[in-house]
């Protein structure tokens, strides 16, 4: 890693997955101990099959413009300083990790009351078509077909939803929707009385490199990073098992989903105490995929999209998975759509 401001530069003309671009600047070991644990934790993912341009963008940018991750760094504290900005940098994730009280669910209900009667809950969207000079979606409710018309329509669903829904109207959008991969992905929550536990939870919680071959990919001390997670005297740990590395363990029964979460816990952190709660929660399709090639499948989409005018696509499986990202992501759309683009 000292090496790094002495490595080669990235190949020309080449989409380079996570993994090379480690090993070209940081070696192997940084790979294995940091960047793929990392990968794992926010995309549940293959570091060799993710792409660099899209799942790090600020990182491939430092590179390209200064020549390297310590040049880029030193270069930015300068132009920083010169203009005053203050507080904490970083080329990779970063910032202070932020919810609500009652958690995201408070996101939704305000987003509800401030749409108020202008939301309609259960509404199932078949297709969408074009009708003079209209949108027109198919749809079904309380057990009724029905159609909508619209003048813009914005699908912030998983793109392969989007895919379905769209197919109909065209075959080579939909085709390059349901070309974003998502990773299987199990959340096991366990709650315990702090006193059983014999471990202070100091901290964030951990994430596993591949090499240690363990069933989970991580667990969070949620009690630890937001205090009102857990009742007075309790402790919530939230582990993740799945992704690319054991699908099929995502889809266990939760019996034994939880029960390999403790054996797994009891292996690393030396808890053998009996939980108070336990819950499982399993998404199929949990976390998409920005593989080697993605900027080009984005690049096909909005070519597609330039057919359609007043239809556009919005959600983490395009340009950033965090909630952060999908909130700029959103505001960018509902600028294009207030200046009348397509």
């Amino acid at each position: 890693m000292m090496a790094e401001p002495f490595a080669a530069g990235p190949p020309r003309g080449v989409d380079e997955s996570l993994g090379d671009f480690a090993r070209r600047r940081l070696g192997r070991e940084a790979l294995e101990k940091l960047i793929d644990p990392m990968v794992t934790g926010i995309y549940a993912g293959d570091p060799d099959r993710m792409s660099l341009r899209s799942c790090f963008p600020l990182i491939c940018n430092l590179e390209e413009k200064y020549g390297g991750l310590v040049r880029g760094m030193i270069s930015l504290a300068r132009e920083r300083r010169k203009t005053g900005v203050k507080g904490e940098m970083s080329a990779g994730p970063g910032g202070v990790l932020t919810s609500f009280d009652d958690g995201v669910q408070t996101l939704i209900d305000v987003l509800a009351e401030r749409l108020s009667d202008g939301l309609h809950l259960g509404v199932a969207v078949r297709r969408a078509r074009h009708r003079d000079g209209k949108l027109l979606l198919s749809i079904r409710e309380d057990g009724q077909d029905g159609e909508i018309d619209a003048d813009v329509v914005v699908f912030a669903t998983p793109a392969y939803v989007a895919s379905e829904i769209l197919r109909p109207l065209d075959a080579e959008l939909g085709d390059a929707l349901a070309g974003i991969p998502y990773s299987p992905i199990s959340v096991v929550a366990l709650g315990y009385d702090k006193a059983t536990l014999g471990h202070p939870l100091d901290g964030f919680g951990f994430l596993i490199p591949r090499g240690e071959r363990r069933k989970i990919l991580g667990a969070l001390w949620d009690s630890s990073v937001f205090s009102n997670r857990a009742p007075e005297g309790k402790a919530l740990i939230r582990a993740m098992v799945g992704g690319v590395r054991g699908p099929e363990l995502a889809s266990l029964p939760e019996q034994d989903l939880v029960a390999l979460t403790r054996s797994e816990l009891a292996k690393i952190m030396g808890i053998s105490a009996e939980p108070v709660l336990a819950r499982t929660f399993f998404h199929e399709k949990g976390i998409p995929q920005y593989l080697v090639g993605h900027g080009k499948v984005l690049d096909r989409i909005g070519e597609r999209l330039t057919a359609h005018p007043g239809i556009f696509v919005n959600s983490n499986a395009y340009r950033g998975i965090a909630l952060n990202d999908c909130v700029l992501q959103s505001r960018l759309t509902a600028d294009r759509i207030a200046g009348g683009k397509a």
